[in-house]
């Protein structure tokens, strides 16, 4: 609707109009009365959103506007609903009484909601908001949760796409807030996985302060303080971190490793096979750890030890959870009250999920040392318990202004208010029986509504028997409505002390909330401890389930994993037929095995489960396996499964290449590298030279310990001509039928690739197999590869002369305009020694 036919609006409307100018990309909720109100394209999109009705009002001129609403004492859920959709609200409240006021009610957008500024999520899970800044070619991240006050931020870290690409991964939020170059630049509306994440341009924020120095940091308070005008008490100091602190995952090897959620169902992330957490503060914690694999060895030792002593003393674990399992989410309710958008209910669920805080004090105190800890560090938060205990009543309205929340006896004050109330309303029990006995009217009724308050209703067979000092104030079918002076003193007293009553309420409700948040921090100290509580009873109860073993830690870079087994397929394998692996990774020899072996043989089971154990021991967790020797990861990179980019044009093998140019750029001798098939997407002949060239670069240049999962047999002559790689196969047992996969990785190499067997097993037609193996047989004949004649050729992969460009790459790179004297020394020297390595 343009501005020409505001003109001719109804004055409601164009009321309407105004405050929808302000936000016009969001859905406005109109408060009318009881209700929400949508309306035109809102409305439209909204019925169709909400399940709801669409309906039309009159907007002035003969026009009606569609309009569809919802309950406001309801509307956190439809607003969580629109929010999840991916839409943003504004909501327009009443800022007068509208019994006070004569004509249009004045009304104010009060609030306004964005998949990253979500009071609303009832979702366990954490919902980020995230900020994304470029200075100077350095790159700023910074993201919260505003439901449970956590923020976190880095600065300094490389501008490269791909690692920024990986932390929007990793940290996956609802709402990435940038300016339009950064937004432009990182097109994340191309990428199939951030297709649903919310971008805003930091442009439209308008009237900014400076809240911290750190410019990531400043953008995300500055937005959120645009919606939320209230102090953001619940928020913690802001933490910061490297992505070095952490085991690094890319997002490729997320989604490879399925550690949140799989293709299939997410029963088979390995998230949900250690998710026994039940506490909501605990599931979060329970994801972040997971998310960022410790690199700290005594943390990780820190958290083992609990789990063992939990094991040992595993009578008390049931207890505990039990206990557990009645909190609710601590962390949001605080954030409610700081926003001031919580009801008697919250309150009342506060105090809930802090009431046996001091029975699982009591617990631990009984344990061994480790376990003392959490006793000894856990406030049971009595005095808040018993603050709103004594305070607030069982089962309280949601609302407060709805009365009836403060406990009799809480306040002298209140009861004597509440007192004249109840004085009132016998007073008029007491004039409704003498009215009757007066006027000999049996069936006189004394009536309330909201709109006409206090009135006799009187049934037209009695007319000619009411007073005339009666008061007529409506006339229906069957009856008629007085009111008396009397009536109307008795209902002011009534109303009178109702009104002081939900003032005074009003007024006690607020000094609880008050004090709540004076001790906020505490409560979120405690609330953090039944995190980490919860988190470690998770592992335990995993550990204990699914029969895990306690990995020890070296600094050789060995990797010796005993019967190891596949986290996700061996929890969700209900036979119990999953085979078991042994894995044994050596500090110099050993650091590359080829592994061969037919199609469906587990060799890409077997290259996940390696992954998939040293994540779950890094993160503090037990292991699926009899004994596990593990080095500290400071990598974790994946090359397995096919896919092609679509949006940028890029074929499979494309895919597969950009990919690897990253893992062989990026890996180190601390990291883990699992590729499958590497070259399958080009011609056999391609293939395998870029396969086999890839093996003899990590060999000599990377030295990280790999599993490389090849049909390339040519290949496995590689251990004759290189020190660090070894052969291994999937075993199969072949008869004149058919064959058997055994599962089992040994030492060696795969007599064939038996991709006709399994063409078999698939049903294929007898003549085609036939006609395969005639084809086969000839291009095997054919085309021997010449060993010895690669390993001899003058024309080998220089690597000295792959180091020589990455070293002229960095000197293009450099900006000397920005480097001090010094800082220009300094690089200097750190070059002049890169080039004499790469000489020597």
């Amino acid at each position: 609707m343009n501005d020409k036919s505001n003109l001719n609006l109804t004055p409601m409307m164009k009321q309407y109009m105004e405050l929808k100018k302000e936000y016009p990309e969001h859905i406005l909720l109109f408060r009318l009365g009881d209700f929400y109100e949508m309306f035109f394209d809102d409305a439209i999109k909204a019925s169709k959103i909400l399940g709801i009705v669409l309906t039309k009002r009159d907007c002035g001129n003969g026009n009606k506007a569609p309009m569809c609403g919802i309950p406001h004492h309801v509307s956190e859920e439809y607003i969580e609903k629109i929010i999840k959709s991916g839409n943003k609200v504004a909501i327009a409240e009443q800022l007068e009484n509208p019994k006070e006021v004569k004509g249009l009610v004045k009304r104010g957008i009060i609030d306004v909601v964005t998949p990253g500024s979500n009071l609303f999520n009832r979702s366990s899970n954490n919902n980020f908001l995230m900020s994304i800044i470029f200075n100077n070619d350095e790159l700023e991240i910074a993201y919260t949760d505003i439901s449970t006050g956590e923020i976190l931020y880095t600065i300094g870290t490389s501008s490269s796409k791909t690692i920024i690409l990986n932390e929007i991964a990793r940290v996956f939020p609802s709402e990435i807030i940038a300016d339009q170059t950064t937004l432009e630049k990182l097109k994340l509306n191309n990428i199939a996985l951030f297709e649903n994440i919310i971008l805003t341009d930091t442009g439209r924020i308008k009237n900014t302060k400076e809240y911290s120095k750190i410019s990531s940091l400043n953008n995300l308070y500055n937005y959120i303080y645009k919606f939320h005008d209230s102090k953001l008490v619940h928020f913690k100091d802001p933490k910061n971190y490297k992505l070095n602190s952490f085991l690094e995952i890319d997002i490729n090897t997320r989604n490879n490793l399925e550690i949140f959620e799989s293709r299939n169902s997410k029963n088979f992330s390995l998230f949900r096979v250690i998710d026994n957490t039940k506490t909501p503060m605990g599931k979060r914690m329970l994801h972040s750890w997971l998310e960022k694999p410790l690199i700290d060895i005594k943390k990780i030792h820190k958290r083992n030890s609990c789990i063992e002593s939990f094991l040992n003393n595993y009578a008390i674990v049931d207890k505990v959870s039990d206990l557990l399992n009645e909190i609710g989410d601590i962390e949001r309710i605080l954030a409610k009250i700081s926003y001031s958008k919580h009801s008697p209910k919250d309150l009342y669920s506060l105090k809930e999920s802090i009431k046996d805080l001091s029975k699982i004090k009591t617990i631990l105190s009984l344990s061994d040392e480790n376990l003392k800890f959490f006793s000894n560090e856990l406030d049971d938060l009595s005095d808040i318990y018993e603050l709103i205990s004594s305070s607030i009543v069982d089962d309280p309205p949601f609302n407060v202004k709805d009365g009836g929340v403060i406990k009799a006896g809480y306040s002298e004050e209140l009861d004597k208010i509440k007192e004249s109330s109840t004085i009132g309303k016998k007073e008029l029990v007491e004039f409704e029986k003498n009215e009757k006995e007066s006027t000999g009217i049996k069936n006189l009724k004394i009536v309330f509504n909201k709109k006409t308050g206090y009135f006799i209703d009187i049934t037209k067979s009695y007319l000619d028997k009411v007073p005339s000092y009666y008061n007529r104030i409506q006339t229906l079918t069957n009856s008629e409505r007085f009111f008396t002076n009397k009536l109307k003193e008795i209902e002011n007293k009534i109303f009178s002390s109702e009104d002081e009553a939900l003032e005074k309420e009003n007024e006690i409700f607020n000094n609880i909330s008050n004090i709540i948040l004076n001790n906020i921090n505490r409560i979120q100290s405690a609330s953090n401890l039944i995190s980490r509580l919860d988190s470690i009873l998770s592992l335990t109860i995993v550990a204990k389930r699914e029969n895990y073993f306690k990995p020890e830690f070296n600094n050789k870079g060995i990797l010796i994993i005993k019967d190891g087994k596949h986290p996700i397929i061996s929890y969700n394998d209900i036979s119990n037929s999953f085979i078991a692996n042994d894995t044994n990774i050596g500090d110099k020899d050993n650091r590359i095995q080829i592994i061969t072996g037919p199609n469906m043989s587990g060799k890409s089971t077997y290259l996940r489960q390696v992954a998939l154990i040293s994540i779950l021991a890094q993160m503090g967790s037990f292991v699926p396996c009899k004994e596990a020797f593990l080095p500290i990861l400071d990598k974790i990179f994946t090359r397995i499964g096919s896919s092609d980019n679509i949006v940028e044009g890029d074929s499979t093998f494309m895919v597969e290449m950009k990919e690897m140019a990253y893992i062989l750029e990026n890996a180190t001798i601390n990291s883990l590298i699992l590729l499958d098939e590497i070259g399958r997407g080009t011609s056999t002949f391609d293939g395998l030279s870029i396969a086999w060239a890839i093996v003899e670069y990590l060999s000599k240049n990377v030295n990280a310990k790999c599993l490389f999962a090849t049909h390339y047999h040519e290949i496995t002559d590689l251990e004759n001509s290189l020190n660090n790689v070894k052969n291994y196969f999937v075993d199969v047992k072949e008869n004149s039928f058919d064959i058997t996969f055994l599962y089992k990785v040994k030492k060696g190499v795969a007599e064939k690739s038996f991709g006709i067997e399994v063409a078999k097993l698939a049903g294929i037609d007898n003549s085609i197999l036939k006609r395969s193996r005639q084809i086969l047989h000839t291009i095997e004949k054919k085309y021997k590869v010449d060993i010895k004649e690669i390993n001899e050729n003058e024309k080998q992969i220089d690597f000295q002369a792959i180091e020589t460009k990455k070293l002229v790459t960095k000197l293009k790179n450099l900006d000397i305009d920005s480097l001090s004297p010094r800082e220009s020394f300094n690089l200097l020297d750190k070059l002049i020694i890169e080039a004499k390595s790469i000489e020597d």
